[in-house]
């Protein structure tokens, strides 16, 4: 067996157009054959107008209540279109005669689009840059579950807000008194809790794993949703019946629908900090300035994981060099989740007053 090969297709861009008109024709055909046919679904993001397209009825079903919140009015996209679907993504390679790869990649990549089916076609990642459109297709074994409770449109919207200079973050925004805070670390640290928390206290939310940040730190929101583990879900009773996915594979990691907290969910806030959650021991929370470079290298390494650009230099210097210009601070958190907000609360307000007093 051979391993590591890599395929990759050459042309110019009336071939990759052609290409491209292909993969949506087998896209219309597999619609048809489920008797769906969809218009494209139209999200706000960032102040942006993107259309969304699914392969069938039950894509949309799973996947679109996460995304609610952000819908907008009218048909007509005018920054762009994603369009996810279900099928064998060895579909859109070029025939292969020998296909035992172990750990076969195939891919084009240009000024004009990136086309890439990594090992065992899992999947199957196409962005056409001129046309601005955007294809994510999974194998139809693959589980909805998993799907729902990460984000249903990741590798999308990573090179879509690229593409309209924004960066897709793996973090939460919160507004407390004011100021808005960007929360972010690797998962398992604490803040999903932490921002659905302050939440519940009354405080403005634009969203929990991911959002968008522009080029003048003001955070908007992706989906108004968090993602929980179980044993913080019991923490917080409200919450029980809001659940909507739940990933067994992920200790029951559970996505929430927060839709009904209307008045706390803010589109937009502008970013005054990075707060860094850490789990602690501790009776009491403790927060504290910290030097930018460790933590954030923390958040700007999980946030290239997650967009699946781990080694990609220019993505991690961008991402390094807008949140450094925010001051960086380490929260220690109890156990307690209301502690931490109180906590929160009181040193946003000192520091608000120690702000004003300069």
């Amino acid at each position: 067996m051979i391993r590591g090969v890599t395929r990759r297709i050459s042309g110019d861009e009336q071939h990759l157009a052609l290409y491209f008109d292909k993969v949506k024709e087998r896209l219309a055909g597999l619609q048809k054959s489920r008797n769906y046919a969809p218009q494209p679904i139209v999200l706000n993001l960032a102040g942006k107008r993107v259309g969304v397209v699914f392969g069938s009825q039950a894509n949309e079903d799973a996947l679109m209540p996460s995304l609610a919140s952000q819908r907008a009015p009218g048909q007509t996209p005018d920054a762009g279109c994603l369009y996810f679907w279900q099928d064998w993504p060895g579909n859109y390679c070029p025939a292969i005669e020998q296909d035992d790869f172990d750990e076969e990649v195939w891919r084009h990549e240009s000024a004009a689009a990136k086309i890439f089916v990594p090992i065992k076609k899992v999947y199957y990642l196409a962005w056409h840059y001129a046309r601005n459109e955007f294809f994510y297709c999974l194998p139809a074994t693959h589980c909805q579950n998993f799907i729902h409770t990460t984000h249903p449109l990741r590798p999308q919207l990573h090179a879509w807000a690229l593409q309209h200079d924004l960066l897709f973050a793996h973090g939460a925004a919160v507004e407390v008194a004011g100021c808005g805070i960007f929360i972010g670390a690797a998962s398992g640290s604490g803040k999903s809790t932490l921002a659905t928390s302050c939440l519940l206290a009354g405080h403005k939310f634009a969203g929990d794993d991911y959002v968008l940040i522009d080029r003048g730190n003001v955070a908007h929101m992706v989906c108004a949703t968090a993602n929980l583990h179980l044993d913080m879900l019991e923490r917080m009773p409200a919450l029980r019946r809001k659940v909507i996915g739940k990933d067994a594979r992920c200790d029951n990691k559970t996505l929430l629908d927060l839709s009904d907290y209307a008045q706390a969910l803010k589109q937009h806030i502008k970013l005054r900090m990075v707060l860094i959650p850490r789990l602690s021991t501790n009776e009491g929370p403790a927060i504290r300035q910290v030097s930018p470079a460790r933590p954030l290298w923390e958040v700007v390494r999980s946030t290239a994981e997650q967009n699946g650009v781990p080694h990609s230099r220019i993505f991690i210097n961008k991402v390094f060099t807008q949140l450094t210009s925010l001051p960086v601070y380490e929260f220690l958190l109890s156990p307690d989740v209301n502690c931490n907000v109180e906590a929160l609360e009181t040193f946003v307000k000192k520091r608000k007053a120690y702000v004003l007093s300069e």
